[in-house]
């Protein structure tokens, strides 16, 4: 945000263009992630966990619909981590250039 305005992304060098906008793309990726995650996926788990009862065992449509859902959480999260570790590979390229 300081370089948008204060006036000195006009000053980084292409590579440190490249690495800004990466950067912007990544952190955008991981919010969407994020919001994917917590009002579309985790709701519906709430939902199906909800329905389960400690004294008889689980209706076995919910029961892989729950485990189904909790494989793509954890595959998005995999995913997040991965992005976030590429956000911290790409910064310091823009401190230095």
């Amino acid at each position: 945000m300081h370089y948008l305005f204060h006036g000195e992304i006009k000053e980084l060098s292409a590579i440190a263009m490249v690495a800004f906008w990466i950067k912007q793309v990544l952190v955008l990726t991981i919010v969407s992630i994020l919001f994917y995650g917590s009002f579309i996926v985790n709701p519906k788990l709430k939902e199906i966990f909800a329905r389960f009862n400690e004294n008889t065992t689980p209706n076995p449509t919910d029961e892989s619909e729950f485990f189904a859902l909790r494989a793509k959480r954890k595959k998005w999260c995999n995913r997040c981590m991965w992005l976030g570790v590429a956000v911290l590979i790409v910064s310091p390229i823009l401190h230095w250039l």
